[in-house]
């Protein structure tokens, strides 16, 4: 157990905004490893987990910043986590966004922007230490985590285990959007948004996902000029009430998913260990050996 966790964890939730990107930093340096404190925190209450997802340009972080501004015109307390390693808040449409917040001051005391996650070669998409910091966000007490995801494809599934409810961003010029449905990444969104909906092809498109995704919640946007966004963020805080679920969040698919992310993030961890050891084509031998013996020990 770290001894800096309490004294942030307690700095943090008096509002310290400086005090909660270093708990976070040294979530992110525990690993798994800071699963027991982060459990320990025990809220009263959790913040409702949005999943934000969707291929590179189809203006994920332009909506994300329509979302922000509406929230937390409502009073909300917002997080955002993004898994993206183009890093949109340092560059990009959200850092204006920021800079924008930031000139409303009341509203901008509600926002802490984390720090962009790698997803460190994920495959699901979902950096490992976004679990984790997600329960942090729970204790700490935010209404709403909004996780922006790396949105490359059909592997991108982690995200329905941190998620409680999964919007899937699409628009009418990034190819073949509906047979990308159909190949199954449709599987992990509660709700569609079909973003820069002024482009020709928008209404075909939400006509096709209509009939694909018959009786899902499907929206039309266009975040550049705010269009449509304030839909989107009454239908995410309707979801919030009922949406929030411990029993739900203790499931044992949503357990087992959030196990797997963890387990292979310290499993990559000790390959990284052994790779940074070798330096001779003897050393690759013997790691070689090494892990054809172990994997045969498994076997039997």
């Amino acid at each position: 157990m770290s001894d800096q966790f309490g004294p942030l964890f307690e700095r943090s939730k008096g509002g310290d905004q400086a005090c909660l990107g270093r708990l976070l930093s040294l979530v992110d340096e525990m690993g798994p490893t800071s699963l027991r404190e982060a459990c320990m925190l025990r809220p009263q209450r959790r913040a409702f987990r949005l999943g934000l997802t969707g291929a590179p340009g189809v203006g994920k972080s332009t909506l994300l910043a329509g979302l922000i501004d509406h929230l937390c015109g409502r009073g909300f307390k917002v997080a955002v986590l993004a898994i993206d390693p183009s890093s949109p808040f340092s560059q990009g449409a959200l850092l204006g966004d920021r800079l924008r917040f930031a000139d409303r001051s009341s509203k901008w005391e509600r926002i802490f922007f984390a720090r962009s996650l790698g997803s460190r070669g994920n495959l699901g998409g979902v950096a490992a230490s976004a679990f984790l910091m997600a329960r942090v966000f729970d204790a700490i007490e935010f209404d709403f985590v909004i996780v922006e995801t790396v949105g490359v494809g059909q592997s991108e599934i982690d995200i329905v285990h941190l998620a409680d409810r999964t919007a899937l961003v699409l628009n009418p010029c990034a190819g073949d959007s509906v047979q990308l449905i159909k190949a199954g990444i449709q599987e992990i969104g509660d709700l569609i948004i079909v973003n820069k909906s002024d482009l020709e092809g928008a209404e075909s498109l939400i006509q096709e996902l209509k009939i694909y995704r018959e009786g899902s919640p499907i929206f039309s946007t266009v975040a550049t000029r705010g269009e449509g966004v304030d839909k989107v963020a009454q239908w995410i805080v309707s979801q919030r009430d009922f949406a929030v679920d411990v029993a739900f969040r203790n499931s044992v698919v949503r357990l087992r998913g959030e196990a797997g992310v963890l387990l292979r993030r310290l499993y990559e961890q000790e390959i990284q260990r052994q790779v940074a050891a070798v330096e001779t084509v003897e050393d690759l031998e013997v790691l070689f050996q090494s892990a054809t013996v172990s994997k045969g020990g498994n076997n039997g």
